[in-house]
């Protein structure tokens, strides 16, 4: 399956709304996150794609996309 381009703007939006404005901040996670959304959805044709991103995102624990960001951001340093 690949996602739309409003379902990849769905995404871009819901990493925003979790405070990650950085540009290429935000372009790594939405890389990660749109991956395990179209692997989740493939492997469940049944799994709407709002479900298969809330649990992408319970995926990453408790600190969510925070450790990816910190570690993206050293990077880019």
């Amino acid at each position: 399956m690949t996602l739309t381009k409003e379902q990849l703007l769905e995404i871009k939006a819901f990493i925003e709304k979790r405070g990650f404005e950085q540009p290429d901040v935000q372009m790594e996670i939405l890389d990660h996150v749109a991956s395990n959304v179209e692997d989740r959805m493939n492997e469940n044709p049944a799994l709407d794609f709002n479900s298969a991103l809330i649990q992408t995102h319970h995926s990453f624990g408790v600190m969510g996309f925070s450790t990816m960001a910190d570690g993206i951001a050293t990077s880019i340093k």
